[in-house]
């Protein structure tokens, strides 16, 4: 158990059917692609959404694919539907708002860095309990995929 009561665990997650829409910009912008992706997939959502991020922001801004898991292929508009690929993660489980994020990221990165472990891309957040805007109750998984090596 890390400070604050966060654990990191490390574990394989399978293959997962999602719809997705892509963007590059801020953060702060996916609820609007959220709504529309679950405009088109939400009859079809079988899991919580979740976004995925780039390594490093571009000059256009970050590039981020808002998710949600599916149980068909959805198609329409900018939703895409495709397979992504199982993988092992080093995960955590934060709880607050999202201004604090940082802090779970960091500490997420501190561990793989201690560790000598390697990330890859993309990493993902994943939406478990969304409470109204600016709660202090909202649950968020931070995942961070590892590189197999050898």
């Amino acid at each position: 158990m890390r400070p604050g009561g966060q654990e990191i665990i490390r574990r394989t997650i399978d293959d997962l059917l999602i719809a997705s829409v892509r963007y590059v910009g801020e953060y702060g912008a996916c609820g609007g692609y959220f709504d529309r992706l679950l405009r088109r997939a939400g009859p079809h959502a079988v899991g919580p959404p979740f976004c995925l991020f780039a390594d490093e922001p571009g000059e256009a801004g970050v590039e981020i694919e808002c998710c949600v898991p599916v149980d068909v292929v959805v198609e329409g508009d900018d939703v895409r539907s495709r397979v992504l690929p199982g993988t092992e993660v080093l995960s955590i489980t934060h709880r607050g708002p999202y201004r604090t994020l940082g802090e779970a990221w960091e500490t997420l990165f501190d561990v793989i860095e201690g560790e000598n472990l390697q990330a890859a891309a993309p990493r993902r957040e994943i939406y478990l309990d969304e409470e109204p805007a600016g709660s202090e109750s909202h649950v968020t998984e931070l995942q961070v995929p590892l590189d197999r090596i050898g």
